[in-house]
């Protein structure tokens, strides 16, 4: 567990710390923020979830030294009214489910890549 938080505290630091510190950061995020509704950039971000879930793995990859696969799940918003939630595995019967959408490819080359995923939950509308 301790790996996980390391690894968690470099991803935030790296992506979201010390970027706003000096005026000139303010100016940046407060520019982007107006042009992309966005306080962050994006690519860092990006670029760090590759880098720890690398480009190819995808949400059903599986992983041969584990008896059953970690079980991924990512909130995210479809629109600014529409919750979902991005798995790896199968949620519950549909009947049950009425307050969010369940985002799950039909075809396997459709899935999304682990990094894809955790890039979706950080582009909801502001």
């Amino acid at each position: 567990m301790s790996h996980c938080d390391e690894i968690f505290e470099n991803l935030a630091q790296r992506c979201f710390g010390g970027t706003h510190r000096s005026p000139w950061g303010r100016v940046k995020a407060g520019l982007r923020w107006l042009s992309y509704d966005a306080l962050y950039d994006e690519k860092v971000l990006e670029e760090c979830l590759q880098k720890v879930f690398g480009l190819t793995r995808r949400l059903f990859d599986h992983i041969n030294d584990r008896v059953s696969g970690t079980r991924i799940a990512v909130s995210a918003m479809m629109d600014r009214h529409t919750p979902s939630i991005i798995t790896n595995y199968n949620g519950c019967d549909k009947g049950q489910r009425k307050d969010y959408t369940l985002i799950r490819p039909k075809n396997i080359e459709d899935e999304l890549f682990i990094w894809e995923a955790g890039r979706a939950t950080s582009a909801a509308p502001v």
